[in-house]
C-alpha cells in the first residue's frame, strides 16, 4: 500500500493523487473541507461497529522497538527503508477514534526523506468472513530530513484518505491476564496478503472510544496498506 505512496510523495504538492478511489461497494462518505484555521479535512460517516474487546488497545509491530505513538508525541522518528513493517494500532472498542500510525523512508538524490503519518478514523468488524477493516477520517503527515532539522507537517489530504486501505482478515488476539498479549492475523492491500503480528501496550482494557491511558509510546509499519499522498509540504 505504501509502495504506491512512494510515487505520490514525489510528485508532492504538484500532482493530485494516483491512487485508487473507494472500492464500488462502499457507499460515497460525505466530507468536510475546513476553514483555514483548521487543521485538517475530515471524512464523515465512515462505517463503524464496536470490535471484540480482546482486540481493543494499542498494538504495534512485534519487531519494532516499540510503539510508534511514543515517537510521534515525542516528535521523533522509527524506521527505516525496506518491506519491514512499521505500524502501530489503537484500536477502541466502539471502533470509533481510532488511529494508525506508520512510517517509511525514501532516498532522492542525496536527501533521505523519513515520511510520519498518523491517520484518525472508524474500524469496521466483520463476522463472516472474519475481518477489522480501518476507515481514515483525518490524517497528519510528517516529513523528516536530513536537509533540516526537525520536521514539517500538513494535513493528509481527503482524496488521499480515501485511498488508505488498511484490512486486517481473520485477526485473533489473546488474552492473558499478566502476560504480552499478541494480535495475529493476515493483512490485505486489495490484492495481495501477508501475515502479521502485533505486541499488545500494557495490560489495561480501553473504555468505548477512549485508547488505554499507558498507550502513548510509539508505532511500527510495513509494505504498503495505505496510500497516503503528498499532503502539501513546502520544499
Amino acid at each position: 500500500m505504501l509502495l504506491r505512496l512512494k510515487n505520490s510523495l514525489l510528485l508532492l504538492a504538484t500532482c493530485t493523487s494516483l491512487l485508487g478511489a473507494c472500492r464500488e461497494d462502499d457507499p460515497e462518505p460525505t466530507t468536510t473541507t475546513p476553514p483555514p484555521n483548521e487543521e485538517e479535512p475530515i471524512i464523515k460517516d465512515t462505517p463503524t461497529t464496536s470490535i471484540p474487546e480482546e482486540m481493543a488497545g494499542t498494538w504495534f509491530a512485534d519487531n519494532n522497538d516499540g510503539p510508534l505513538t511514543a515517537n510521534w508525541d515525542a516528535g521523533t522518528f522509527q524506521g527505516e527503508q525496506g518491506f519491514k513493517e512499521f505500524r502501530t494500532m489503537v484500536f477502541t472498542n466502539d471502533g470509533k477514534s481510532a488511529v494508525e500510525y506508520t512510517t517509511e523512508v525514501m532516498n532522492s538524490a542525496d536527501e533521505v526523506k523519513r515520511y510520519f503519518y498518523r491517520v484518525v478514523g472508524s474500524l469496521e468488524y466483520k463476522t463472516n468472513p472474519r475481518s477489522l477493516r480501518f476507515h481514515a477520517q483525518s490524517g497528519k503527515m510528517r516529513v523528516f530530513s536530513n536537509k533540516y532539522s526537525g520536521y514539517k507537517e500538513s494535513p493528509i489530504r481527503v482524496e488521499d484518505l480515501r485511498s488508505y486501505f488498511s484490512v486486517l482478515v481473520d485477526p485473533q488476539a489473546t488474552t492473558f491476564a499478566s502476560a504480552t498479549n499478541y494480535l495475529e492475523a493476515k493483512r490485505t492491500d486489495g490484492g495481495n496478503q501477508y501475515s502479521v503480528k502485533y505486541r499488545k501496550v500494557g495490560t489495561t482494557t480501553p473504555g468505548n472510544g477512549t485508547p488505554p491511558a499507558a498507550c502513548t509510546p510509539r508505532l511500527p509499519r510495513r509494505a504498503r496498506t495505505s496510500r497516503l499522498a503528498a499532503s502539501t509540504i513546502p520544499p
